[in-house]
């Protein structure tokens, strides 16, 4: 229903038939601009997206989702009337297997100053931290060379909202649901990556962490920091899976351990609020055990 929009189509080396139906798309509407690369990541090709839009505002589609009608024109809708630099608004998920939805809804909410600490003490923004469901300024992107980091092959999209928030002076939720998430055993996001991708994205975060902090230096980010620990336990999970031989593998856990236990009391842990009993009781092996029990567990 918002139809004042560039429509940058990014073929990222695509083996199927996207290319033509993209063209295709683009010989009837003049909105559509096609750009093709070779196969280098979702990262890769949002840059690609990045460094060619023209727009005022800045609006990430996955091709594998769905968005409603109205989806464009809520985000730019609240945009105008608030006078934000950033929207965020609730997602779908459909999981295609089962054929069922459920919703990640938000209130409607303004933020602006010393409040938009909000958005990670009450409202937990990290828990969505993918690029889509959003609205971003581009000039805000354009002035801090924000981009996705390419060597991050996990939770890059949630690094790159969490570099836009420091930078931004405003933001608002809105209640619309109109970005339909597809839930895929094929999704990028179900990927086992190698140690080496999860310890760099790990550190990465805590990056992020750190500046956000100082950007709220009056406001503790405890539940933020505490989510990290999922990190440690995807990181840990890794390294048991991986296979690197006994000596190193034991090696590595009790310098996660270490690493865990100097940045965290175990108190943190319980105002993180763990999403299933697997990962409490991981948690638990990593925090207390020996790291050989944690291998013997796996």
């Amino acid at each position: 229903s918002y139809h004042h929009l560039e429509i940058l189509l990014i073929n990222d080396g695509s083996t199927d038939g996207s290319l033509s139906i993209c063209r295709q798309l683009a010989q009837k509407d003049s909105r559509v601009v096609v750009l093709s690369q070779k196969n280098s990541g979702a990262s890769s090709a949002r840059n690609c997206g990045l460094n060619h839009a023209r727009g005022y505002w800045i609006v990430f589609v996955d091709s594998d989702d769905v968005v409603k009608v109205d989806y464009i024109c809520h985000l730019v809708e609240a945009a105008i009337l608030s006078r934000v630099d950033f929207v965020v608004s609730g997602l779908q998920y459909w999981d295609v297997a089962t054929d069922t939805c459920s919703n990640k809804a938000y209130p409607k909410v303004l933020l602006r100053g010393e409040d938009l600490v909000l958005s990670f003490t009450l409202y937990r923004i990290y828990d969505n931290g993918g690029p889509c469901s959003k609205l971003y300024k581009g000039s805000i992107l354009r002035e801090h060379a924000i981009t996705f980091n390419e060597d991050l092959h996990f939770a890059e999209d949630c690094d790159f909202m969490l570099k836009f928030m420091r930078h931004i002076d405003s933001m608002c939720f809105v209640a619309d649901v109109d970005y339909v998430y597809r839930l895929l055993a094929t999704s990028l996001s179900h990927r086992k990556l190698a140690v080496e991708s999860e310890e760099a994205c790990i550190h990465q975060l805590l990056d992020r962490f750190d500046e956000l902090q100082q950007k709220f230096k009056n406001t503790p980010l405890c539940q933020f920091k505490a989510a990290l620990i999922q990190y440690f336990l995807r990181l840990s999970s890794a390294v048991v899976n991986s296979d690197w031989n006994w000596t190193k593998k034991m090696s590595k856990l009790k310098q996660l351990q270490s690493e865990l236990r100097s940045r965290y009391n175990h108190e943190s842990y319980y105002s993180y609020r763990p999403y299933c009993l697997e990962e409490r009781i991981h948690h638990f092996l990593l925090w207390y055990l020996p790291p050989a029990c944690i291998v013997c567990y796996k």
